[in-house]
């Protein structure tokens, strides 16, 4: 049976509740919207240095995070103390179930995948 106007504007992704690789605890991350997604392409858009790619971790990170919500300047204090690849596998985990990660052989997150 087709879905009905009220179920489709109504469709939202669940919340992924995320264990932190370094074992310090959990949080609650969710999937970008499409206006995010077109955002964090337009972040350093031409940059592919360590530093547009950290760029784009982070607003994935700012936007994605449900709990603790963190403010982007939250999240690149913790990203500048980050020694573990925590922020990392965050933002990883937030493209992941964003549908922003082409091939299960890429590691990371570098851009959002582009139409053709």
């Amino acid at each position: 049976m087709p879905l009905t106007r009220e179920e489709i504007l109504g469709r939202k992704l669940g919340n992924v509740e995320l264990e932190l690789p370094d074992g310090s605890g959990t949080v609650v991350v969710r999937p970008l919207n499409r206006e995010e997604t077109i955002a964090v392409g337009r972040v350093a858009e031409d940059d592919t240095s360590d530093a547009g790619t950290a760029a784009r971790h982070d607003l994935i990170t700012h936007l994605g995070l449900v709990d603790p919500a963190l403010s982007l300047a939250d999240v690149q204090a913790w990203a500048a103390n980050d020694v573990g690849g925590v922020v990392l596998a965050v933002a990883t985990k937030i493209a992941e179930i964003s549908g922003m990660v082409e091939g299960a052989g890429k590691s990371g997150v570098s851009r959002p995948r582009r139409k053709r």
